[in-house]
Parts: structure tokens; sequence; C-alpha cells
């Protein structure tokens, strides 16, 4: 049996399976209807979405924040835990505007992205700014300045074509189909 970390043709692939699935059944339940299934998500993205970006919280901590409200093993920077709150906050407005009714509606919109930022940074950012902040950059709002690349390879998009960029990704996500590289999602 393989281990270590799946190769992305396989997670495209358990993807693909998982789509048809929920297909099938008519997609996913609403989350009161089983509630300990979307905690589990919750909490999972939570973690696993934050610890991407370099937050150490391990699971266990990150349940007991969005599940109670508990601080445990106090040892972690202040900041590692609003961004772990703030983003399991986000998630959960996410969650509960997914399956909110909303006839002809598109799927997503850019005022939803603005939201959704400002929801997961601005806990944060009003403690931690993030260096190199300019004076009038907001969460929820386009930044106002280029940035470095995040890691080599991953040069940022210059901010005077984000706004233009996300209305491309807004437009495509709101057509029936969407690609990724070779992969519809």
């Amino acid at each position: 049996m393989p281990t270590g970390r799946p190769s992305r043709q396989r997670i495209f692939e358990m993807l693909d399976t998982a789509r048809v699935d929920l297909e099938m059944i008519g997609g996913l339940p609403e989350p009161m209807v089983f509630s300990d299934v979307w905690a589990k998500i919750w909490t999972e993205e939570t973690h696993n979405s934050t610890a991407i970006e370099g937050n150490t919280l391990r699971l266990r901590q990150v349940q007991l924040l969005l599940g109670d409200g508990i601080v445990s093993g106090s040892q972690k920077e202040l900041s590692e835990w609003l961004e772990a709150k703030a983003y399991g906050d986000a998630a959960r407005w996410v969650y509960n505007e997914a399956f909110a009714q909303r006839p002809n509606a598109p799927r997503i919109s850019e005022v939803e992205i603005r939201e959704i930022h400002t929801r997961v940074v601005a806990p944060v950012w009003a403690h931690f700014p993030p260096e190199g902040l300019v004076r009038g950059e907001v969460a929820g709002a386009y930044r106002l300045s280029d940035h470095d690349p995040l890691r080599p390879g991953l040069p940022p998009t210059p901010c005077n074509h984000v706004a233009s960029q996300l209305a491309d990704w807004v437009e495509a996500a709101n057509e029936k189909s969407l690609w990724v590289g070779e992969h519809l999602i």
C-alpha cells in the first residue's frame, strides 16, 4: 500500500469520484441535516487551509477553538488563533450562503469574494497588519501595491490587474462548468 501524499492525478480522480457520488444523491445535505459531518468538514478545512499558510495549530486545537471557544496550549502566537477563528467563521458563513435560496443568482459574485476576504483577514489585520500594507489598503478591497512572490515561481498578479482577473474568474466560475488545467470542477 502506498504511503505519503497522493499524486495530483490521484487527488483529481478522487474529486471526480466524489463529485459523481454527490450528483447521484442530489448534492450535499444542508448543514443542519448532518451537523456532525459538517462540523468535521468545517474544522478540518479550517485546520488544513490555515496550515497551508503556515499556521501551526493542531487539528484538536482548531476543534476546541471553533467548537467550544477554548484556546488550549496557549504557547502559540495570538495571530495563529485569530487566523484560525477568522477562517472558521468565514467558512461557516460560506457554507450558510451556499444553502441560502436565491433563485437565478450566480454561483458566486465579486461581492461575496470580497466579503470572504474581509471575514478572513480583518480580525487578524486589526492586531497584526501584514508587512508592506500601504495606507488605504483594507480587508475586502483590492490591493494598492505590488508584492514580492510568496515563493519562487509563484508571482502575484500585479495590483492593477487584480480586479479584471477576478472578474474573469467569477465569470468562468458562473458558467455551467469550470476547467482547472485539464480537469473539470
